[in-house]
């Protein structure tokens, strides 16, 4: 192809990707090329240098450096490959909700004691069963969501703080419950989007990366015993992977969204909608097509 042929003429992009398929095979290869155990002990040679037997020498327990490398590897690149796919996903789906939707409140809930039940209802057909009882099992969830922190957190205090604690948990999961389920909850889901990105970009990220991952690290915290329990040996990888991520989408989706916010006004756009084609198919096969450069 064109790009393929441009890529080839490029000896600096070559070279790179020479030095980055080495890099990852060696990884992958990595129990074949090591010539010992990454955690192998040899306390006859601690801290020795380079040598036959140890190209990168050994470290303060006589492990081989160039074993440990080999086998680091595999983890940084692991780590690296699933926080860069989860963070364009997200942003993804993040900036195409954002730009698509800017401007037109989304609703999010709808009960029978609002304008929404009526214009769902006829909008919806027969659908809107199946969409309202979805709803309803994503709020149930929020509601006792909301229910189980608010229990986390008054376990943490004593005497009146329990009891402050559960009037302020148990209000919000009341009022959530009767705007989710009798009245209704729209929202501006670009709005929403766009102040979450700013709020956590303001964030200072080092100090908040460690105080999370220090936080789902604790055993004694719902979510950390959770992690411990499901994958052992593994929680660190899956902590670094999550911690990451948290903030690894919020540029792609501020991209994706002002690239959609052009699109969506597109006579293809127009064109799509007219035919009667659903948000999401427009959003799929019009927009993020046309998305596609900026995503890689």
């Amino acid at each position: 192809s064109v790009a393929w042929r441009r890529f080839r003429k490029h000896k600096l992009a070559m070279f790179s990707l020479v030095v980055l398929s080495l890099l990852l095979l060696t990884s992958i290869f990595a129990p074949i090329i090591a010539p010992y155990a990454p955690d192998k002990i040899d306390a006859s040679n601690l801290y020795a240098g380079p040598s036959s037997q140890h190209f990168m020498g050994t470290d303060g327990l006589g492990r081989d450096i160039f074993s440990r490398v080999l086998y680091a590897g595999r983890v940084s690149l692991l780590v690296g490959i699933v926080v860069a796919l989860l963070s364009a996903i997200i942003g993804v789906v993040m900036g195409l909700l954002a730009g698509y939707y800017s401007g037109q409140p989304l609703v999010l809930a709808a009960g029978p004691g609002s304008k929404e039940w009526t214009e769902l209802r006829l909008g919806q057909g027969k659908a809107f069963i199946w969409w309202t009882a979805m709803r309803y099992m994503i709020w149930a969830g929020i509601v006792f969501f909301v229910v189980q922190v608010t229990g986390q957190f008054a376990s943490t205090f004593s005497g009146a703080g329990v009891t402050v604690t559960w009037i302020i948990g148990g209000a919000l999961a009341l009022a959530i419950a009767y705007f989710a389920f009798y009245r209704s909850i729209a929202v501006d889901i670009d709005s929403l989007i766009s102040r979450f990105i700013d709020v956590m970009l303001s964030l200072p990220q080092i100090p908040f990366l460690l105080i999370l991952s220090g936080l789902l690290a604790n055993p004694d915290v719902a979510l950390g015993r959770w992690l411990q329990e499901s994958f052992g040996e593994s929680r660190s990888i899956i902590l670094i992977i999550l911690v990451l991520t948290i903030f690894g989408w919020l540029g792609t989706a501020r991209i994706i969204r002002g690239l959609v916010l052009s699109l969506r006004q597109r006579e293809f756009t127009d064109a799509a909608r007219a035919l009667g084609s659903s948000d999401w198919r427009i959003m799929l096969r019009h927009l993020l097509p046309n998305a596609v450069a900026p995503i890689i």
